[in-house]
């Protein structure tokens, strides 16, 4: 079902790197040939995502943290962890959420932006 929602053109770029590298089929059901096999592989796939990204880095586990940590304080100011018995398991459904996602440090800058405005036109209004 998942593998339905993989765009075109990602399954093409995975097949090209199977393709030029011979990268040798799973071995076990649940494997995908978009694990990382070798570091000229790597290489690859990392020189093909930082096209993609138009010179973009990708945004390091503190500079995410440190989004979560600045929404997950605008939340609680806001109120948003409620009831209280639920504020902890809200709060780790939120930081495993930004774990989860590929940001960019300029997904970051961005984010962090838009709920600075959001705090301010709530301060200016209020």
């Amino acid at each position: 079902a998942i593998e339905a929602e993989i765009p075109q053109e990602h399954k093409d770029f995975v097949q090209s790197i199977i393709d030029r590298f011979d990268v040798p089929a799973a071995t076990k059901p649940g494997m995908r040939t978009r694990f990382i096999r070798s570091s000229e592989i790597e290489a690859e796939q990392i020189e093909a995502e930082r096209m993609d990204m138009a010179g973009t880095e990708w945004a390091t586990n503190v500079e995410i943290e440190k989004l979560s940590e600045h929404y997950e304080q605008r939340l609680d100011d806001a109120g948003f962890f409620f009831p209280d018995h639920k504020a902890e398991g809200m709060k780790m459904n939120l930081r495993n959420l930004w774990s989860r996602m590929p940001l960019t440090r300029a997904d970051v800058q961005t984010l962090h932006g838009i709920l600075r405005q959001m705090v301010r036109w709530k301060d200016r209004s209020g």
